[in-house]
């Protein structure tokens, strides 16, 4: 997250960003359907508005 956000992320953001990746249920990078939670969590952190500032 931090090498995304090219900045150390508050303790608000990162409960927003763990709770979207966790939004499908238990996160398991073993999973086939893994990269729906992670293109959404990426979205999330992509369209906050510090990261746009950058």
């Amino acid at each position: 997250m931090n090498l995304t956000m090219d900045r150390q992320v508050t303790a608000s953001e990162y409960q927003i960003y763990l709770s979207t990746l966790r939004s499908a249920g238990a996160f398991n990078l073993d999973n086939p359907s893994v990269e729906t939670p992670l293109d959404r969590t990426l979205g999330t952190m992509l369209a906050n508005p510090r990261y746009l500032y950058q």
